[in-house]
């Protein structure tokens, strides 16, 4: 099983590697993320097709190996080391690499025995598994035991496909949220890395110890919910959204919106981070034809999902979109909603003082037009995740208090990063 295991990821590296190689070759990082989702995607494809899950299927990016590593010039991995790294710089990596250690231990000390990562995203990857597929009749019989049967399968087919090469094991499974949490680490300390080593270290260890990765039981690395890769591809596009933002490169709005049908596919919340972008760009004013070159990348990718959604039952389901002529009395709710937002943000149990924080940074260091897009993106998105607590058959507060901070969860690596570039900013353009 140990050796199948790490082929399982060497073969993702080599993806990743190729990505790197042939696309994205400014970052590693994000090649393996934009890779991992393309990854999983084609698995997607080749069920949907009638091919069964097979050894071929899941191990398809060995193929690649021929063309990734001949030929590079330059070790991808190099630009991980700080320009003239000092004493602290050694140390801060000693001390990120022990709290990536001991994540790894709290993450995999007990087996996935949690209702919602067994009920929902365990028990779909383990049926995919068994049925090599999900076209059967677990899937679309409605009359089988199945919550959310039509919620994006991004999470159950990753965890499927590592389960159908190694074995079906509610421990080991958990190895797919260590590799996603790597990359998220490892995007935010590549990109700043090289504009100062120790920002860039400061910053992982930040994100690090938040203590909301590691004690929410609805929401953290060592459940089976998809909060945590939809993160990776929030941050993933939000990178590439700033790449495109300073350099115009069309390959990066492509990969922005790439990212963006990703998330989309992990979660339906990626459809309102899709938006907020969409909403971005146009008031930025561009080109209509980057418009419709990232509606393209963000939609084209999904077209085979949202055609197999008419094909799953829609069990317990809240349409709230029906909710919407009744928008004008449901008004009233607002105040609630944001007084659950402002105490969440600032419960010390989650967050410690992460986002006083970010608060604090923002008001002293004005941002750049770029991070100030970005910053909109964001905003966009948590204002458009709290208008839907209006729609709600919930009791509100109940419903804030299970899922509300696991929706932050997805912007706070973001905003890690773009508080990480506000302060290399401001210290070189300080404002009173």
């Amino acid at each position: 099983m140990t050796f199948r295991a790490v082929l399982f990821f060497l073969s993702l590296l080599t993806g990743g590697i190729f990505v790197w190689k042939y696309f994205f070759k400014h970052s590693l990082f994000i090649s393996c993320a934009v890779f991992l989702g393309a990854y999983v995607t084609l698995i997607f494809y080749a069920l949907a097709i009638g091919l069964p899950l097979n050894v071929f299927i899941v191990n398809f990016p060995l193929v690649l190996f021929p063309f990734a590593f001949p030929g590079i010039k330059s070790r991808p991995w190099s630009a991980l080391r700080p320009v003239k790294p000092g004493r602290l710089d050694y140390i801060l990596s000693a001390v990120i690499l022990i709290f990536f250690i001991l994540g790894i231990i709290h993450v995999m000390k007990t087996p996935l025995f949690e209702r919602d990562g067994l009920g929902i995203w365990l028990t779909k990857a383990k049926t995919i598994v068994l049925d090599r597929t999900f076209l059967s009749d677990n899937f679309l019989n409605p009359w089988r035991i199945q919550d959310s049967p039509r919620y994006p399968l991004f999470l159950p087919l990753f965890e499927g496909s590592f389960m159908f090469q190694t074995a079906i094991n509610e421990l080991t499974v958990k190895l797919v949220f260590v590799y996603i949490w790597f990359l998220i680490l490892g995007l935010i300390y590549e990109n700043l890395v090289r504009r100062s080593g120790r920002a860039a270290q400061l910053s992982v260890i930040a994100l690090c110890v938040i203590p909301a990765y590691y004690l929410m039981p609805d929401g953290s690395l060592h459940t089976g919910y998809a909060d945590i890769p939809i993160s990776l591809f929030y941050l993933s596009a939000g990178l590439l959204l700033m790449n495109y933002f300073q350099t115009g490169a069309k390959i990066s709005l492509v990969g922005a919106g790439l990212a963006v049908a990703f998330s989309a596919f992990t979660k339906n919340e990626g459809w309102a981070f899709g938006l907020s972008i969409l909403v971005v760009l146009i008031f930025t004013r561009r080109k209509f034809s980057d418009l419709a070159l990232f509606l393209a990348c963000a939609l084209v990718p999904n077209i085979p999902w949202l055609l197999t959604l008419y094909r799953l039952p829609g069990l317990y389901q809240e349409h709230y979109l029906r909710r919407i002529p009744e928008i004008v009395p449901r008004l009233v709710h607002i105040p609630l909603i944001l007084k659950n937002a402002v105490f969440e943000i600032i419960n010390i149990r989650h967050w410690g003082i992460l986002w006083p924080t970010i608060l604090a940074f923002f008001i002293f260091f004005k941002p750049s037009s770029v991070i100030r897009y970005l910053l909109s993106v964001i905003l966009i998105t948590v204002a458009g995740y709290l208008g839907t607590y209006l729609f709600t058959t919930w009791d509100i507060s109940f419903q804030m208090s299970v899922s509300f901070a696991r929706l932050v969860l997805h912007v706070t690596p973001l905003m890690m990063l773009l508080l990480a570039h506000n302060y290399l900013d401001g210290i070189i353009r300080p404002t009173a």
